[in-house]
């Protein structure tokens, strides 16, 4: 394997699902302090990302320093990919890339630009680049993200307290819907039911208005899943859209049940009555609320189980790096 290699993402003022990713193949891929570069300050990175690696600005200059012949850029996000083939243009000199698609998409395809070596984290964002971008499906692999196994014995031990405990976990934006659900489902949870969200983002004010005073639903700001995640039964997410969301791999990993409507990537991950419960809408979510097992109970057990099999088979930290090695040397 080439000796360095260099993550690049343009957004490091916040933290979420892509730059957990980011830094998971810096840190696994690199031997020594690992290198990310990026477009927002360094000074806005996040109190919780700083010190796991040195972050660079984006630029002509710092690409060529690092275009030694001995490193690879990982590329995350399809602005900066278009910006290191241009750069390896204007260097005049081959960079070794591999861009990571992250989410589906339907804009901009004539501006975009891809390298030979492509990675899809799903069969889902897969079919998004050959239906719409037209990238050459020789060109892709599918790696799944993979999340570091963090579940004790008394983490994945789940007690019947009486009440359901669903946590809806994910940067508080449209596109993820928190607010769309908290206002619908205001009069129609169950008494034993209640909802946590859990993040921060742009609907943040709306979401603390729609919860309001409302009994069962609850705003926690954002937490340490792993801290907190003892106390939730299941865990939800009802995005319009997704690449393969985190959130339902961590949710995998702490054995906990899944509640997704049916976009593709969440069914990916969620097996209807195996995993987790699908829905195609929040009117059929509300009205099976009152259905969902109860923590203690054999289909409650078996669904859990599931969901952590799931994890075990497809979504480990390891598997997804070893993968990224095995990529990374058909480029040598």
């Amino acid at each position: 394997m080439r000796n360095r290699v260099v993550n690049v993402y343009p957004y490091f003022r916040n933290q979420g699902g892509a730059q957990n990713v980011v830094l998971q193949l810096a840190e696994n891929l690199n031997a020594d302090f690992p290198t990310v570069l990026i477009s927002s300050p360094a000074k806005d990175v996040p109190d919780g990302y700083r010190n796991r690696a040195e972050y660079k600005r984006l630029s002509l200059a710092t690409v060529r320093r690092l275009a030694d012949g001995s490193t690879v850029f990982i590329s995350h996000h399809r602005k900066t990919t278009l910006i290191l083939i241009l750069y390896q243009i204007l260097l005049l000199r081959k960079l070794p890339v591999i861009h990571v698609a992250h989410s589906t998409f339907a804009n901009l395809r004539w501006i975009t630009l891809f390298p030979r070596k492509c990675v899809a984290i799903s069969q889902t964002v897969k079919h998004n680049m050959i239906d719409y971008f037209k990238v050459p499906e020789k060109n892709i692999t599918v790696i799944y993200n993979g999340v570091r196994d963090l579940a004790s014995r008394e983490i994945l031990s789940v007690q019947d307290v009486g009440q359901i405990n669903i946590l809806f976990a994910g940067r508080l934006c449209k596109l993820k819907r928190q607010v769309l659900m908290a206002e619908y489902l205001q009069d129609k949870l169950p008494p034993h039911i209640h909802l946590f969200f859990a993040g921060e983002g742009e609907d943040k004010e709306a979401l603390v208005k729609a919860t309001g005073d409302n009994k069962q639903m609850h705003y926690l700001g954002q937490i340490d899943i792993r801290k907190e995640i003892g106390k939730f039964h299941y865990a939800m997410l009802f995005s319009e859209k997704e690449g393969l969301p985190l959130t339902l791999l961590e949710s995998c990993m702490y054995g906990r049940p899944m509640l997704t409507n049916d976009i593709p990537a969440a069914i990916e991950i969620n097996k209807n009555g195996k995993t987790g419960f699908v829905y195609r809408s929040i009117k059929a979510f509300a009205e099976a609320l009152g259905k969902l097992p109860f923590p203690g109970t054999a289909e409650y057990k078996a669904l859990s189980e599931n969901a952590r099999k799931e994890y075990e088979d497809r979504f480990r930290e390891e598997t997804m790096i070893e993968k990224y090695k095995t990529l990374m040397l058909q480029l040598q």
